[in-house]
């Protein structure tokens, strides 16, 4: 009797121990279920590993998604991110890219309205001051460094995540000669002189977008009460860097103790299909093809999506699944749902391909499941990522605006019936789940705890600090050209003085 009540005891002290050292930590970033994903499965590890807890900040849109509805983690509803209605803001801006137009100052607005709204949410912020937050996560981005200012104004440590590589901003030192510049560089790592020439033009003009996104006026704004910062300094007080980047998927890349590569955060092993699906998946002896494109379907024409469509019903021994509309139906070998459980679809045997329009995420968990993939890409780094895709080996890709019935048709064609995509996208898969530390969201968490036990100063390097043109070597440029130019006046000065003499000395002798 004594030995099970010391077993209790010892059960309760461990588990008030436990809960002692857990943690609470705030995600802020734009409430978009694709940019929010990869951090609820942040959550989840930090839970299971750590016992710590994870809050998120959103609207009503992405909080009652399927994809996050059941997540185990808190949400902080913000009724002015709901009256913002970014979702349909978002849609006519993907509507004009799709026109061919390129909005960038209604996207960059876009963004520093979401951040700048929750800024303005005084029932947020003090929920956010009443629960004592130890760390803050969050998605940089167009919307600047806008939603740093949030952790400024609670006073806690910051960490990014999500796929945003940009050397100057991190501060690592890199060689456009050999690394491609995220999200504009629509060409693989094998460049040529002119693509070289064009990379390194990009990798020069980032900083000066970065400057020019910057909005020194935030401190003032919305945090009056605390000593001005400015947005460069800001972003120093960033701890870590956790990169929605993998090597089997993109390029190999330098970086800084201060950054770690955790491509794939969304991806895990599947969950039981429902009866209606996993009875067309069971059925589907020949093959299955996933067709999802996230929240840009809508801004598809209606000549692009009917020669989807069109492509689809061309292969006829194939049966195709796809997100689209509202309602439920089936045309032929097509299966239309309003929603598709993408990752368990995925993960199917029966499964053949994949044609997504090149998120981040979705190419993950194509990899994951080594499922080959057919990229229409629309904007954004979806160009970026289809092209890393076929250079890859796992897929081929035609942009929306080219889009026409027989060709998608040869490409699905292709890349269904020749082996060499899928011998590839698998091999790429079995390395990606071998590896050693846990899948990417645990190796995500563990930085995470890191963080917030000793910090990341010390990690820290003093090129983040530089300003940009010390950064990209101007000055010291500039003072190499400055010497080679006067070192060749002066010579040049010289020779012409000895010319002189020399000529001079002569018509004295002949005189």
């Amino acid at each position: 009797m004594m030995d099970l009540r010391k077993l209790i005891y010892l059960v309760l002290l461990f588990s008030l121990c436990h809960q002692a050292y857990s943690s609470n930590i705030l995600c802020v970033a734009t409430p978009h279920v694709s940019h929010l994903l990869p951090v609820v499965q942040i959550g989840k590890a930090l839970k299971a590993m750590y016992n710590h807890s994870l809050t998120i900040v959103a609207s009503d849109h992405a909080i009652n998604s399927p994809l996050l509805r059941n997540a185990d983690n808190h949400f902080i509803n913000s009724e002015m991110l709901n009256k913002l209605n970014f979702v349909e803001t978002a849609s006519k801006i993907t509507e004009e890219i799709v026109k061919g137009n390129f909005p960038l100052f209604k996207m960059i607005r876009m963004f520093k309205d979401i951040c700048e709204s929750i800024l303005q949410d005084d029932d947020v912020i003090n929920k956010l001051k009443d629960t004592k937050f130890e760390i803050m996560i969050t998605m940089p981005g167009l919307a600047g460094d806008c939603f740093n200012y949030i952790a400024y104004k609670l006073s806690i440590p910051i960490i990014h995540y999500g796929p945003f590589y940009d050397a100057f901003y991190h501060g690592i030192p890199l060689n456009p000669s050999v690394t491609p510049e995220f999200p504009f560089a629509v060409y693989g790592e094998s460049m040529t002189f002119f693509q070289r020439v064009k990379n390194t033009m990009f990798f020069y003009a980032k900083p000066l977008v970065t400057t020019f996104v910057e909005d020194g006026s935030l401190s003032t704004r919305f945090v009056p009460e605390k000593p001005y910062i400015s947005p460069k300094e800001l972003r120093n007080h960033v701890q870590f860097n956790l990169l929605d980047f993998d090597v089997l998927m993109d390029y190999p890349r330098p970086s800084l103790p201060n950054t770690a590569f955790v491509g794939g955060l969304n991806v895990g092993p599947s969950q039981r299909l429902n009866s209606d699906f996993q009875n067309i998946m069971d059925l589907a002896s020949d093959g299955i093809v996933v067709v999802t494109f996230g929240s840009v379907f809508k801004a598809f024409p209606a000549d692009k999506l009917r020669n989807v469509f069109d492509a689809m019903k061309n292969v006829k021994t194939l049966t195709f699944v796809m997100k689209y509309g509202n309602e439920s139906r089936q045309e032929g070998n097509i299966y239309v749902r309003p929603w598709l459980p993408q990752n368990d679809l995925l993960a199917h045997k029966n499964t053949r391909a994949f044609i997504t329009h090149c998120g981040n995420s979705g190419q993950y968990e194509g990899l994951y499941h080594g499922v080959p993939m057919i990229g229409i890409p629309v904007y954004g780094d979806q160009l970026y990522n289809a092209e890393r895709m076929k250079n890859k080996g796992y897929g081929l890709y035609v942009p929306l605006l080219s889009v026409e019935a027989e060709s998608l048709t040869n490409l699905i064609e292709e890349v269904v019936r020749n082996p060499t995509y899928k011998e590839k996208v698998s091999k790429a898969a079995k390395i990606f789940k071998s590896r050693q530390g846990g899948s990417p969201s645990e190796r995500a968490a563990y930085w995470v705890d890191h963080v917030i036990k000793y910090g990341g100063s010390y990690m820290h390097s003093i090129s983040a600090e530089l300003p940009w043109y010390i950064y990209i070597g101007l000055d010291v440029y500039s003072f190499m050209l400055s010497i080679a130019v006067i070192s060749t006046l002066v010579f040049v000065f010289s020779i012409r003085v000895v010319f002189k003499f020399v000529c001079k000395k002569k018509k004295v002798k002949t005189s």
